[in-house]
C-alpha cells in the first residue's frame, strides 16, 4: 500500500524525447485514493513558475516557494537513489496511477515537509 513520505521512481512518456519511456524520482504527498497519488517529481533542470529552465546563478541558493535540490550525496540524496543535483518545483507535482510510482524508500520528513511547501501545501 503505497502512502504519504513513500519516494521512489515515477515512470512517464517523455513528449520532449519522442514518447521514450523515462523514470523521475519523486515523493508521494497525498494519497487520493486507492488509485491515484498526488506526486512531485525532481528533474535534472531548475526552472520557474512558467516551466522555464533557470539559469545556474537564479537557482536558489537555499529553498524557497519556487525550487529546492537535492545533493546526491546529502542524506536525502543518497535515500532517494539520486546520481545527481535534482531539483524539485511546483510544476513537477502532477496526479498519476499509484502503478506508475516504484516505491524504494520512504523521504525523510524534513525533506516531505519542504516538498510538501513548495507544492503549495500550508500545513
Amino acid at each position: 500500500m503505497t502512502a504519504e513520505r513513500d519516494a521512489g521512481w515515477l515512470e512517464h512518456r517523455s513528449t520532449e524525447h519522442n514518447e521514450e519511456l523515462l523514470e523521475h524520482p519523486a515523493v508521494v504527498l497525498r494519497v487520493l485514493d486507492g488509485r491515484s497519488l498526488l506526486v512531485i517529481h525532481g528533474t535534472s533542470r531548475a526552472r520557474n513558475r512558467s516551466g522555464e529552465a533557470l539559469q545556474e546563478h537564479e537557482v536558489p541558493p537555499a529553498p524557497d516557494d519556487r525550487c529546492f535540490f537535492v545533493e546526491p550525496t546529502s542524506p536525502d540524496g543518497e535515500r532517494l537513489g539520486l546520481t545527481k543535483r535534482t531539483f524539485f518545483h511546483r510544476r513537477a507535482v502532477t496526479v498519476c496511477p499509484t502503478a506508475a510510482i516504484r516505491v524504494t524508500h520512504t523521504c525523510s520528513p524534513a525533506l516531505y515537509l519542504q516538498l510538501r511547501r513548495i507544492a503549495g501545501f500550508t500545513a
